[in-house]
């Protein structure tokens, strides 16, 4: 019994050409990179949370969009989507404030004062009062949710002692 197939059969070269675009397709549907790293990124807020004094780290990021609230980082591109939870404390997710809030949580997380932020924001005439915009920012996050955002390349995180309290602000 003879199993071989002559190579000059039509049904052998639909066959190759067949398989041929089959590995093709797939091989062009394989992403480029890999999905975003939030494990590293949850990792660089922790490392700013645990620490006493105030700290500020950035961590450069190959996401597109972000969303970030008090307890999660999830970051995604056009390869995937990755979460990552945070160890320690809770975060306050700049991005998602509005108005003066969010003007001096930009102006911490670029890296001035406490002092310099009050002072030149007539809204909060005291550290408790920005502790206070802060906190209700987290829970308005906790309560309604974090929506995605566009990123700039780069998580921002930065803790500021506000009235007695530790507050970890973060932002993209």
């Amino acid at each position: 019994m003879n199993l071989e197939v002559p190579v000059d059969a039509w049904y052998v070269w639909i066959g190759v050409v067949v398989v041929s675009i089959t590995v093709a397709g797939v091989m062009l549907g394989l992403p480029s990179e890999p999905p975003p790293d939030a494990g590293e990124a949850a990792n660089t807020v922790d490392r700013v949370a645990a620490s006493e004094y105030g700290t500020r780290a950035a961590y450069e990021l190959d996401a597109a969009q972000a969303r970030i609230g008090t307890k999660q980082l999830a970051f995604r591109n056009d390869c995937g989507t990755t979460h990552a939870s945070i160890a320690f404390g809770s975060m306050t997710p700049v991005d998602s404030a509005t108005g003066e809030t969010a003007e001096a949580g930009e102006a911490l997380l670029a890296g001035e004062s406490v002092v310099a932020v009050i002072d030149s924001r007539p809204q909060f005439g005291r550290e408790d009062e920005l502790r206070e915009a802060f906190a209700d920012l987290r829970g308005a996050v906790d309560g309604d949710g974090a929506e995605w955002h566009e990123t700039t390349g780069r998580l921002r995180v930065r803790s500021v002692r506000l009235a007695g309290e530790i507050v970890v602000l973060v932002g993209t």
